[in-house]
């Protein structure tokens, strides 16, 4: 379909941004087929709709829902409902311990954040992850038990070598 073929009317609002320290205007444009009273509106839900989506995404990517191997339905469904329960926990504790801004991000996320300067180590096992300031976590490295800091020592100079 082309523009000039559309059946519905076609919206547009337009968001204007300035960065004070640089001078830098950025604009932000938005198609719709809804007229909005209010052109901000539109960006207020398309806010809304991409948290929405995020958390979707998380749940249908990142939390296995669809990996299950058992042929009986209430092992199934009592693990799909454990895995809500313990995501929706997760999100409590992120946003109750002042760490809100985690609880929409996934580790791709976090990561193409660390790639764009951010100082931040992400560190991972599984389907498991951490993120940490670069201070907390050379803090945490500094005050680890000797025998610890050996270990760790050797699988990691195990790791640069790698496989046989």
């Amino acid at each position: 379909r082309t523009w000039e073929n559309l059946s519905v009317p076609l919206h547009v609002s337009v968001k204007r941004t300035t960065d004070y320290s640089s001078g830098k205007v950025s604009y932000f444009v938005l198609a719709h087929s809804k007229k909005y009273k209010y052109p901000g509106d539109a960006f207020d839900l398309y806010k809304k709709r991409t948290c929405i989506e995020e958390r979707h995404r998380q749940l249908k990517g990142f939390w296995d829902l669809a990996k299950f191997s058992s042929p009986a339905f209430s092992l199934v469904l009592t693990q799909i409902i454990f895995k809500l329960i313990a995501y929706s926990l997760m999100q409590l504790y992120l946003v109750r311990s002042d760490m809100a801004e985690l609880a929409r991000k996934t580790i791709s996320t976090i990561k193409k954040k660390e790639g764009a300067g951010e100082c931040v180590i992400v560190l991972y096992s599984g389907s498991h992850y951490g993120v940490f300031d670069l201070d907390e976590y050379s803090f945490t490295l500094m005050n680890l038990n000797v025998d610890v800091k050996k270990r760790l020592t050797k699988r990691i100079k195990a790791w640069n070598r790698g496989p046989p």
